[in-house]
């Protein structure tokens, strides 16, 4: 490839980024205020107002039970910026806030490390599927400490300031989301493999292995990190504990982020499968190289493995192969990282940074929209005909999450349901389901009101036995119970 040619080549790719940026922005100022960050705001108001929260403030299933708030250092934040800008805005502004720092981290790495093609690939692999998957959420936070992470436990490789790096970014990570074990994760393997190799090179000192942080490196940050995740919050190992307990339990099916991938997504689909095949063959390139880089390719094919069985941690996996496209060989040399810092100057990263912000910002403000669904306006006509506040209404678990913004306390909300125990989760699933009778378990909760989906089993049925259709759409209707059930 001539100067022309390589010239020509990083243009069409700087603007794809910006392309890129731009369309991020436009589905950030799209996102509506949902049920699930209505309740983050809920949450948001009340430790803003009395501190720490360590009880269920909305169900009462769950009413006195001990609470761990492992998003609730994202909701400080949250409440601060909804005082600052208001409700709708303030939400859509730290998203895009964390988002485009995910974003600038990744595109600098991909254009510091890489030439030629892997920019605008690795930019493909881990930016559209944010695109998808880019809500109003503490993962927010979560995909850009994520990044973090990955890039600095590549720059540990070569300095010392990395390590103690990681363990602050450890202590914040845990106190914005729970995916913060995903970090624990990716540090525990990296002293691990550390430890392990050297051992083998010590047995056999001619056997070729992949390349590893120096063990003089890695030998306190194991426990260091550990200590963190275990002390570093207002709630002790108690975080941790039920960090672990909500990714391995079941009811997790519950949220729909937590679902299996959909392969009806052909787009994401035909994404999936390239960063398959592109990780796999950074893995074999640069597994013997000392830049770290197959790391990232092996937690992105891990990353996007887990993601299958939970859609909530695909974005994490592409995020990974993303960023792993700068170990494919290139044609024009065989060490593109010497290249790039030979070539690339600080300023230009900066003036990267400055670009990718402003184009995600345009691209909001392009496609700034309402911030309630159609859903959510039929939901607040609903409220209009729902009883006291202080009433027992049972509806199901998302709208349990609009409910407990209203004021009214809900069955079952947000996370609660890790907290009401397994007894109360199987009685709402039967009565959702109609496996029991339901009219039994909504009269041993006191509750003569419910709120459900038109078309769903349950308000026929309870229709059929007598309850009082008060209110109705085509979408939701409010059932009172007759006087004695």
């Amino acid at each position: 490839m001539n100067k022309l040619q390589r010239y020509a080549a990083e243009i069409l790719t700087y603007m794809g980024l910006t392309a890129l940026a731009v369309i991020l922005g436009m589905r950030i100022g799209q996102l509506h205020l949902d049920g699930d960050i209505l309740w983050h705001l809920m949450d948001a108001r009340l430790i803003l107002h009395q501190g720490i929260i360590h009880t269920p403030p909305a169900t009462w299933t769950a009413h006195g039970h001990h609470f761990v708030d492992p998003e609730w250092g994202w909701e400080y934040i949250l409440g601060w910026m909804v005082r600052v800008f208001g409700q709708g805005a303030g939400a859509r502004i730290l998203s895009m806030v964390l988002v485009a720092v995910a974003f600038v981290l990744i595109v600098v790495q991909l254009i510091r490390h890489s030439a030629e093609y892997q920019p605008m690939l690795g930019g493909t692999f881990a930016l559209v599927p944010l695109l998808i998957f880019v809500r109003l959420r503490p993962q927010d936070a979560g995909y850009m400490l994520f990044v973090l992470c990955l890039i600095l436990l590549h720059l540990a490789r070569t300095h010392r300031w990395p390590l103690y790096a990681l363990v602050i970014s450890m202590a914040v990570w845990e106190n914005l989301h729970g995916t913060f074990l995903i970090g624990v994760g990716l540090i525990s393997f990296e002293c691990a493999w550390a430890i392990v190799r050297n051992c083998i090179q010590a047995a056999r000192p001619k056997q070729a292995l992949p390349s590893a942080i120096s063990v003089n490196k890695v030998i306190w940050l194991w426990p260091a990190t550990i200590l963190v995740a275990l002390f570093a919050n207002p709630y002790g190992p108690a975080l941790l504990i039920s960090q672990v307990r909500a990714a391995l339990w079941g009811p997790m099916r519950l949220i729909a982020e937590w679902a299996p991938f959909s392969t009806s997504n052909l787009v994401i689909l035909a994404i999936v499968l390239a960063a398959v095949v592109s990780s796999v063959l950074a893995l074999r390139h640069s597994a013997y190289q000392d830049t770290g880089y197959w790391v990232w390719a092996l937690t992105g094919l891990l990353g996007i493995l887990v993601g299958l069985s939970s859609a909530v941690i695909l974005p994490y996996g592409l995020m990974a192969s993303g960023l792993a496209v700068v170990g494919l060989p290139t044609p024009t040399t065989s060490d593109p990282t010497q290249r790039h810092t030979e070539h690339r100057a600080r300023r230009l990263y900066a003036l990267i940074a400055v670009l990718s912000i402003v184009s995600i910002a345009l691209g909001a403000i392009i496609k700034w929209g309402p911030y309630q669904s159609t859903q959510d306006i039929q939901l607040t006509q609903a409220a209009q005909h729902l009883p006291a506040k202080s009433t027992h209404v049972f509806t199901t678990y998302r709208l349990g999450d609009w409910m407990v913004s209203t004021g009214r306390p809900a069955v079952i909300y947000g996370d609660t349901f890790i907290w009401v125990g397994s007894d109360t989760l199987q009685r709402y699933e039967a009565v959702s389901d109609l496996t029991a009778n339901p009219i039994t378990t909504l009269k041993s909760w006191g509750t003569s009101w419910v709120l459900w989906p038109r078309h769903e089993a349950l308000g026929r049925y309870l229709e059929a036995k007598g309850w009082k259709a008060v209110w109705e759409n085509k979408a939701f209707v409010i059932l009172k119970a007759p006087t004695r059930i």
